[in-house]
């Protein structure tokens, strides 16, 4: 799969490509191809077009804390945090485009018992979907493999185009993913580190780069090896 964006030409693009599915970080704003005044049938208008285009979703509960500033407070008539996360899994769970929930994105590990509240809250209501958590503190490992059925993490080997780069992230990774026990879904770098800086740096920008081909194919490759049974490309 891919992190990507929500809209039908991505859809059909990264399905084209070979892709099977998709995580948004935006899927509380998902919708058809027109929107209505009723927001749960919003989402599901939009996985039909996911399920259309032959992808399946990740759906991305990872904001949903009190700590988090986007965090949706007020959804159609649910309101609170839990609320709104409870009837929005009620309200998915059984579409076919569903593949998993995106529970948690790189939180801290003294916010580990959050996490494992909200998949517990998920998986109370669906038990049949699993919830998947992604962290790259991998000294929280394994303990942070309780807030998910899944375990994600995301090493990103490539940046400033002049330093020394090195697989060995990976390793490290699936290394400290493996103690969890749980099966890993594994984040494989497909971008430019020098994009985070392009408003404030331009410089800073151009002297970075993206992975090269080569390397886009050794990081899920190596991943596999070390026993990876999904990869999502970011």
């Amino acid at each position: 799969g891919v992190y990507g964006f929500a809209s039908e030409t991505n859809y059909q693009r990264l399905a084209a490509d070979g892709f099977n599915c998709i995580q948004l970080y935006g899927s509380l704003a998902l919708k058809g191809r027109e929107k209505s005044a009723e927001p749960l049938q919003d989402l599901l208008a939009g996985m039909d077009l996911i399920q259309q285009s032959g992808l399946k979703l990740i759906f991305s509960l990872k904001d949903q804390f009190p700590h988090h500033p986007s965090a949706r407070g007020e959804f159609g008539e649910a309101r609170g945090i839990d609320a709104v996360s409870d009837a929005v899994v009620k309200t998915v769970r059984n579409h076919p485009a569903l593949l998993a929930w995106y529970v948690s994105d790189e939180e801290p590990r003294d916010k580990i018992p959050e996490v494992l509240g909200l998949r517990t809250r998920i998986s109370n209501i669906d038990p049949w979907n699993p919830t998947w958590t992604l962290t790259y503190r991998y000294e929280d490992l394994p303990r942070y493999g309780v807030s998910g059925d899944i375990i994600g993490v995301d090493p990103y080997p490539i940046n400033e185009r002049h330093e020394p780069q090195s697989i060995t992230k990976v390793r490290e990774a699936m290394s400290a993913a493996n103690s969890t026990g749980l099966p890993c879904w594994v984040v494989p770098q497909i971008f430019n580190w020098g994009i985070y800086h392009l408003s404030d740096d331009p410089a800073s920008f151009r002297a970075s780069r993206f992975p090269t081909l080569g390397e886009m194919r050794a990081m899920p490759l190596y991943a596999a090896m070390l026993g990876a049974r999904g990869f999502v490309f970011y």
